[in-house]
């Protein structure tokens, strides 16, 4: 049984990567000024936004 739920646990991780990849290629086309709007100020933090409840830096 634990092992179907490592299975489980990883489709889900899975699924959760892929919709913040799509979130970080929404952000890459937007313009400058509509990230600062979302408190993005610069390009290079977008991917720190996206994964921001995962990670501190």
């Amino acid at each position: 049984m634990a092992a179907l739920r490592s299975v489980g646990r990883f489709f889900v991780l899975l699924a959760e990567t892929n919709s913040r990849v799509k979130a970080i290629e929404h952000l890459n086309t937007l313009s400058d000024a509509q990230l600062a709007e979302r408190g993005i100020k610069k390009r290079e933090d977008i991917a720190r936004h996206v994964f921001r409840d995962l990670f501190y830096v």
